[in-house]
């Protein structure tokens, strides 16, 4: 009986473990972690040539969001949104890159030069668990 109730501890340990060093890998998860920080309007459209739809627009800043590996492809949405904003109410906005992943620190350092050299803010994120949306649970579920 003793033995049973071990196992059934072992097993709960080894789930509630599992959950709290679950990260999500999905992009929808950092921005609405993103947005929870910054508030602002999510997925604001921009037509014509090279028509998208930039992650989050706050009062100051223009954000997009991208994992450390999609830094480049990131780089250039932001600037291409932020140049695409000349001459509207939302030009002198802050360019704001927001990545999420594991980053080493001269990772960072190289990042942030390139980020200087074209006046663009980083922030770097690697937790999360709050902002977790159904998706990533049944992914988490079914790993468990």
């Amino acid at each position: 009986m003793r033995l049973v109730e071990k196992d059934n501890t072992i097993t709960q340990l080894a789930e509630e473990n599992k959950i709290l060093k679950f990260k999500p890998h999905k992009e929808k998860a950092y921005q609405n972690l993103a947005h929870s920080m910054f508030g602002g309007e999510r997925e604001m459209y921009i037509g014509g040539v090279y028509p998208g739809r930039i992650d989050i627009v706050t009062e100051n800043m223009i954000i997009e969001v991208k994992c450390i590996e999609e830094f480049e492809q990131g780089l250039g949405q932001l600037q291409r949104y932020c140049a695409k904003l000349t001459g509207t109410k939302h030009e002198h906005k802050l360019c704001t890159l927001f990545l999420y992943g594991d980053v080493t620190s001269q990772e960072r350092d190289i990042l942030q030069l390139i980020a200087k050299k074209t006046n663009t803010q980083l922030i770097f994120h690697q937790d999360i668990k709050d902002h977790i949306d159904q998706d990533e649970l049944e992914f988490l579920q079914q790993s468990v």
